[in-house]
């Protein structure tokens, strides 16, 4: 288990990017996410070097007055860590960051710099870098790049250096021109196709002037990497258990590893050719993605109804207090009954709280449309096992038919063409060699094939398209299986199994595992009695605490 470090000090000011710098007792600087000049804060540790470290805000212990709730708890700590603090001290500290930069070199500026702000608290901004260079330095640099020692490889590029001489100061502008023609020649075009020369004066004729409709593009969803990473970020989970809690969120449905085609969207396109304005719509895929973690419709129900009713439970800084309180058990710095006694007492008070909600109400239910045949309603609803479809309502006189959504649609999009497709399973493939019905359908594990009652896994086929040499060879595959499963049955209920762990003894209700030294194939009625008769009896503990339990609540 990783153990996470953790520093208390005093923060003193704030340098670029954002962070707040301070000094360790050992005389360490610390660059610190989520802090403002003046706090008292405790840091958790996320990179160690030798002469500083860089850390998150854990808990402010001393406030600063100049403190805010951010709008986007999120991001405050990568991509806008001024959203902790108002507007107006936010371009007071960049300001501040700009003269200290000036003093550092010992510059002198004839007067203040304004600072331009379209007092917008959120939302983009725009990036300013100065770089200054001693006279001497820049005259240095210049001789080399004629003599042929510039660090750019020759024939690449050619760079354009610009001298403006103030006192002993010297200002640089930099740019870049491709001057290897190996990008032209693969992507065609000339030089002065892809850069012309402009010069200042220079008067510009309009051909087209194109305008396109963008939209905000949702946060990327994760992969199995950018998830550990973020869970490490939170501080939620250890190395060792990261993989449990990726496996966990899969084998349990709520997330399907994959890809997604997206869907469709119209886009509106301006075009103007110096004379007229003409508008177009075309089309473009959103949502698409490869290999990502895709949330399920368990998923986001799941996540829906923990977020409004146990939003303490699911929120990161409560799941990583957790993690940090189980370091300290570890380390003996915690009783574990105070630390179990501080979770489940809150926690449940919750389950009570949550014991009187309508489980109806969890969830969406949708009219899909009319089944033509039978007039009867299609709903696309949430049940036991997941999201799917019912034919017919519950309080009609004939059993309502069940369905399950097809693979990629949710409730809110599901189409009643692809419903009424759903509800012509099961299918009937054909016939065995023996005469008996081969059926295709779709259960809660999947597609599968059922003969009389054996059923078949058919993964990855489709039950709606598999073809009768296909299902009987899956059965004849699993008819296999089930005979090498069989090792010996004796008739009273007694079996010699091949299992998950190897071959085993069975009487229907106590299990024997067959000794190393025997062969299972060999074994007589006697013995299997014998060895179910010594092996230990089923562990009931478990079952008898739930009774207990469930006695106890009674009363």
């Amino acid at each position: 288990m990783r153990r996470q470090i953790f520093e208390t000090l005093t923060l003193e000011k704030i340098v670029g990017g954002g962070q707040a710098l301070g000094t360790l007792a050992d005389g360490r600087k610390c660059f610190v996410w989520g802090g403002l000049p003046g706090e008292t804060v405790t840091v958790r540790v996320t990179k160690k070097k030798s002469h500083f470290i860089e850390a998150i805000v854990e808990e402010v212990i001393s406030p600063s007055p100049d403190r805010i709730q951010p709008r986007d708890p999120d991001s405050y700590l990568s991509t806008s860590p001024w959203q902790i603090m108002p507007l107006e001290i936010e371009q007071a500290y960049k300001r501040q960051l700009i003269d200290d930069a000036f003093t550092l070199h010992n510059v002198t500026l004839p007067a203040a710099i304004d600072i331009y702000c379209d007092n917008v608290a959120y939302g983009y901004r725009n990036k300013v870098e100065f770089s200054w260079y001693s006279e001497s330095v820049v005259s240095r640099a210049v001789s080399q790049k004629k003599s042929g020692l510039a660090l750019a490889g020759p024939g690449l590029f050619s760079d354009d250096v610009r001298e403006a001489t103030m006192t002993d100061l010297c200002f640089e502008a930099k740019g870049e021109v491709i001057t290897f023609d190996g990008f032209l020649r693969v992507y065609g075009g000339g030089k002065d196709e892809l850069l012309p020369k402009l010069h200042t004066g220079d008067t510009l004729e309009t051909h087209e002037v194109t305008a396109r409709q963008t939209f905000a593009r949702p946060p990327a969803r994760y992969t199995e990497g950018s998830l550990v990473k973020k869970l490490e970020d939170l501080g939620i989970g250890r190395p060792s258990t990261y993989a449990t809690i990726i496996d966990t969120v899969q084998t349990r449905g709520y997330v399907e590893k994959g890809d997604s085609e997206g869907q469709p969207r119209d886009v509106i396109v301006l075009s103007y050719n110096g004379e007229e304005v003409s508008r177009d719509i075309v089309q473009e895929k959103t949502g698409s993605t490869r290999g990502k973690l895709i949330p399920t419709p368990s998923g986001e129900l799941i996540a829906d109804f923990l977020t409004d009713h146990f939003t303490q439970i699911v929120d990161y800084d409560f799941t990583a207090n957790v993690e940090t309180e189980f370091d300290k058990i570890a380390a003996a710095d915690l009783a574990k009954s105070a630390m179990l006694h501080g979770f489940y007492t809150p926690f449940h008070k919750l389950i009570e709280q949550s014991g009187g909600i309508d489980r109806s109400k969890v969830g969406a239910n949708r009219e899909v449309g009319i089944d033509p045949k039978s007039g009867k309603p299609i709903l696309a609803r949430f049940g036991r096992f997941g999201p799917m479809l019912q034919l017919g309502a519950t309080d009609d006189e004939d059993k309502p038919r069940f369905a399950p959504l097809p693979k990629g649609a949710k409730i809110e999009t599901v189409t009643l063409e692809q419903a009424l497709e759903m509800f012509k399973l099961p299918r009937v493939v054909g016939q065995t060699e023996d005469g008996q019905d081969i059926k295709a359908n779709i259960g809660r594990f999947g597609p599968y094939i059922q003969v009389g009652k054996l059923f078949v896994s058919i993964k990855p086929e489709d039950p709606h398209t598999i073809t009768l040499e296909k299902a009987r060879e899956l059965y004849a595959a699993k008819l296999q299986a089930e005979a090498e499963k069989n090792i010996a049955d004796f008739g009273d209920g007694v079996k010699v199994l091949n299992g998950r762990f190897g071959p085993y003894i069975t009487d229907g209700a106590k299990n024997a595992k067959v000794p190393k030294d025997t062969d299972p194939k060999t074994i007589t009625h006697e013995q299997a009695l014998e060895i179910l008769k010594a092996a230990p009896a089923k562990n009931t503990r478990r079952s008898g605490r739930r009774s207990s339990t469930s006695a106890r609540r009674k009363k």
